[in-house]
């Protein structure tokens, strides 16, 4: 049975497919495992290398990535003045371009990175493509991007649909546990709608709008002459923020022929 660590780290290096990198590049985390694992860590280097193989072909390399964004922003600016396209901020391309190495297998987000770059490259709407947008559609599921989708569609009116998931309190200002499970029970038929149905993602992808700051959660007491002698109702509900909205309007709906915003297709 082979024990030696330098042998056995060196053989799993060739099933990872690192033997042609210099022997210091693994030896560091390879041989002190060898030494604890023998040769089960073989076994566990070629699962390893058969588990990630598929990534080869799914991660995309730049001239994958560049091609794509190239043709894509291309037909969005097709109608706009040649003059008027002008070099992107590296602090905006470089990270879409880093982004799409990954969104091979979504297209709703690269859509959302193509949509982002075309604005960075059109001098008149250049100042509203802010980089942080990049690093938010990095932390977007391709679930969060179909509703994101489905929201762009329906415009501002979305911050009312959502505050319509209203509770009424008489005479306090709580909302108690079936109120609640009215807007929370609003919010998963609305990922539903949109194609998401496991329940669990869904309060995922709301916490997660919340926390990137695109979608901030609403609750109020206000006055209304139609609920009753005490005249309180309690509201509950997502709107769309400012920064959320910019993010629609540039990275979901993009830029179209007539200057105006449109829900780009993938």
């Amino acid at each position: 049975m082979e024990t030696n660590p330098v042998k056995i780290a060196a053989d799993a290096a060739k099933e990872l497919g690192l033997d042609k990198l210099a022997p210091t590049v693994y030896r560091d985390v390879l041989q002190p495992a060898a030494k604890e694992t023998g040769k089960n860590l073989l076994v566990v280097a070629k699962a390893v290398g058969i588990a990630i193989s598929p990534l080869k072909v799914t991660v995309w390399g730049y001239e994958q990535a560049s091609s794509y964004l190239l043709t894509r922003v291309t037909a969005k600016l097709a109608s706009k003045p040649a003059n008027e396209i002008r070099t992107p901020d590296p602090l905006v391309a470089g990270p879409v371009i880093m982004g799409m190495a990954f969104a091979s297998e979504a297209p709703h987000l690269r859509e959302m990175y193509a949509n982002l770059l075309a604005t960075a490259m059109y001098s008149p709407s250049a100042s509203k493509a802010h980089p942080s947008f990049a690093t938010a559609i990095q932390q977007l599921s391709p679930g969060e991007a179909l509703i994101l989708k489905a929201i762009s569609k329906i415009g501002p009116e979305f911050e009312y649909q959502v505050g319509n998931a209203i509770a009424m309190a008489y005479g306090g200002n709580q909302l108690d546990a079936d109120q609640i499970g009215a807007v929370e029970k609003y919010w998963r038929n609305f990922c539903n709608e949109c194609g998401t149905s496991d329940p669990v993602l869904a309060d995922a992808y709301r916490n997660n709008l919340v926390r990137l700051g695109i979608l901030t959660e609403r609750y109020a007491i206000i006055a209304d002459p139609f609920s009753g002698v005490k005249g309180l109702r309690a509201e509950q509900g997502f709107t769309l923020t400012e920064y959320g909205k910019l993010f629609i309007e540039i990275c979901v709906r993009g830029i179209s022929p007539d200057h105006a915003s449109e829900v780009c297709e993938p």
